[in-house]
């Protein structure tokens, strides 16, 4: 049974034989299940052990729902689906604007997220096949390239890219090889059987191309893709290991790219870039896993490229928002990264 199963979990410290059934709690970082299961743990003060699997945190979900400790599964089942329903209109109202009608069971609720979700998609599909057909008007938007800033500006363009994953979403990646690996998060998309196509910043004319996953590294959150069709040369950024504290950073991507261009009636592929520093590096036996910055992201900005000003190298992969918690909690996310050296040691760079 589900909370036989549980409580196991909880008393060894690992996972059960039988693995408890998916969390289908909303996505609004596009997070994937794992780090959206930790960060609605940690919004709740339960402690999680280091290296926790999904199926781990499957299980400490469920176990904090009303009607564990007694093993009422009836009870648990249905607090996980008040909860599922909670964070569904959270999401409709966050992403879409839409202020759900309280009579909607949870059934109708996630097909209204569905439906909404794929006319967004559709759109920024549509979007990348007029690419395919046309180059970008720029509309006297063209930027000098004169200056080492405008030089910059121009590179990040060409170099980093939107990730449109069709029935999925949108996040960024960026090119790390002159001929088109582009790195971006395992939870932008999904599988090794994605349909994706990367756009451009509409100023670059580059039209845009379809890719396909090549690697995932789910450890580590990350994913390789390379373009189906061979040839092409692209701009690339180096990988670079420096972490000292109070670099000067940026984030480049495409944070909110769905809801700006239904929003505004705006191309979704305009790039953002987000000044900060490092703000702090998370350490696990004095090595840096998580790197923290105060640079603005937002759901889309996952994949994107944290560059260091001062090399032009990018020194982590922009991953997560972790939330203020909400017993007491106050103040904006803490912006978080993946360290360059793991894009290194997963993929052989």
């Amino acid at each position: 049974m589900l909370l036989a199963g549980m409580a196991c979990g909880m008393a060894c410290g690992e996972d059960v034989p039988t693995s408890p059934p998916a969390v289908d709690l909303p996505d609004p970082y596009s997070l994937g299940e794992r780090l959206v299961l930790i960060d609605w743990l940690r919004e709740r003060r339960i402690d999680i052990p280091d290296g926790a699997t999904v199926a781990l945190l499957r299980t400490l979900y469920f176990g904090a729902q009303p009607g564990a400790s007694d093993r009422n599964e009836q009870l648990v089942m249905e607090a996980d689906r008040r909860e599922r329903a909670r964070q569904v209109r959270r999401q409709l109202k966050s992403r879409f604007q839409l202020e759900p009608d309280e009579s909607l069971s949870l059934e109708q609720l996630v097909d209204l997220r569905e439906v909404n979700e794929r006319a967004e998609q559709d759109r920024i599909l549509a979007d990348a096949k007029a690419r395919n057909a046309r180059p970008g008007d720029e509309r006297g938007l063209r930027v000098s390239i004169s200056t080492p800033e405008a030089e910059t500006i121009a590179r990040l363009k060409l170099a980093v890219a939107l990730v449109a994953v069709k029935d999925r979403g949108t996040g960024t990646g960026f090119f790390v090889t002159p001929g088109g690996k582009l790195v971006t998060n395992q939870h932008v998309v999904g599988g090794l059987d994605a349909k994706i196509y990367v756009l451009w910043d509409g100023t670059t004319g580059r039209k845009a191309e379809e890719f396909k996953v090549t690697r995932i590294a789910e450890k580590f959150d990350l994913a390789l893709l390379e373009p189906v069709t061979k040839g092409n040369s692209y701009a690339y950024l180096e990988l670079f290991e420096n972490y000292d504290l109070g670099r000067n950073v940026a984030a480049a991507g495409f944070p909110l790219a769905g809801n700006i261009a239904n929003t505004l009636g705006t191309s979704p592929s305009d790039l953002t870039l987000s000044r900060g520093t490092l703000s702090s590096i998370k350490r696990l036996a004095n090595v840096p896993v998580w790197l923290q910055t105060d640079c603005r992201i937002a759901s889309g900005s996952s994949g994107g490229p944290l560059i260091d000003l001062k090399s032009m190298g990018v020194i982590g992969v922009t991953t997560m928002v972790m939330t203020a918690q909400s017993g007491g909690g106050a103040g904006d996310g803490v912006n978080l990264a993946i360290p360059a050296a793991d894009v290194k040691k997963t993929f052989g760079f």
